[in-house]
């Protein structure tokens, strides 16, 4: 980063092998301290002032972070709904009969639905088409929503015993303690895998995407469909996080935001990545880093990082490369 006195180092080819570490969690391989505490963010640390986007962010003319930008081109709940049958109405699956009237008495369909849940998460105020009614658990509220074709999610607030059906499967979710979210699973090819996968001419902004079997929000910068999976900009969001959150994601994808580790490992699983930093200070000056390959390992090896084929100019003398 060029700013006073800042240690934002690049080429960072040293890090490739390094493993995450937060505040809570110590990877690094500094013996004289923990860098997720003295530098106040979660990254792959070899010592403890090389390259960390993640750490302090200093404003106007105070030497620390300015503004930088990564970009790179929960188990499923199985549940089941019934919906009852009876010699007058038919609400069977059988295609050939009712079976209501074969059998001389009040029968169920059986409809699975593959859910993925989520507690502790609320769904965002949206404009998507939704209803609310009682219920006595969450489950009940997924089995509500797997009855009616016309819910792909649900939120239950687990104090107001509130169930909430929304007509869209994608929807922005926030921290919300006592709320769970279900969502079903969405078909195979529903959403894009990354942001090259959206049309020319799409402008920047948040979309869905897939990942995992599930979908979240991410930016797309459209210039050349980057996918961006970190931003500090004005120092809004608290990046002096723990483990978890750094695993799960923080922040708002539209403004400041760590996508997520989990999510960053699924997507970089399906193809192979590049990765960029784009970097400016406070007087306007930009530069850039960019490495042909990046990866990182999963959670079961600590997000173990891999990182080759530097281009760009940010190593430069006045940011001391590696």
């Amino acid at each position: 980063m060029l700013v006073n006195n800042t240690y934002i180092c690049f080429p960072p080819l040293n890090l490739t092998g390094q493993r995450f570490s937060t505040r809570d969690r110590d990877n690094d391989d500094n013996a004289g301290g923990q860098c997720a505490l003295t530098q106040k963010g979660g990254w792959w640390y070899k010592w403890c002032t090389y390259a960390n986007p993640n750490g302090l962010y200093f404003l106007g003319t105070e030497p620390g972070n300015s503004d930088d930008t990564m970009l790179f081109s929960n188990q499923p709940l199985y549940l089941s709904g019934q919906r009852f049958s009876t010699k007058d109405r038919d609400n069977d699956g059988d295609s050939n009969g009712q079976c209501a009237l074969t059998q001389k008495d009040g029968c169920f369909e059986i409809i699975s639905q593959k859910f993925i849940k989520t507690k502790n998460k609320g769904i965002v105020s949206s404009d998507a088409s939704k209803r609310t009614s009682k219920a006595r658990s969450g489950i009940e509220c997924s089995a509500v929503c797997t009855s009616d074709e016309n819910c792909c999610s649900s939120s239950f607030d687990t104090h107001s015993k509130i169930c909430t059906l929304f007509s869209t499967c994608c929807l922005m979710t926030e921290d919300a303690e006592g709320y769970s979210i279900t969502k079903k699973t969405p078909e195979q090819g529903t959403f894009p895998a990354d942001c090259s996968e959206f049309p020319d001419g799409t402008n920047d902004g948040v979309y869905a995407i897939s990942v995992n079997n599930d979908c979240i929000h991410v930016y797309c910068d459209m210039v050349d469909k980057w996918t961006v999976i970190q931003r500090r900009q004005d120092g809004s969001t608290d990046f002096y996080r723990d483990w978890l959150d750094y695993k799960n994601g923080f922040g708002d994808p539209s403004g400041e935001f760590w996508l997520g580790n989990d999510n960053i490992s699924n997507i970089l699983n399906g193809k192979s990545y590049s990765l960029r930093f784009d970097l400016e200070d406070w007087s306007g000056e930009r530069r850039y880093a960019q490495y042909a390959m990046f990866s990182i390992a999963n959670e079961f090896a600590d997000y173990q990082l891999t990182l080759a084929g530097y281009s760009g100019d940010a190593d430069t003398p006045e940011v001391s490369p590696l």
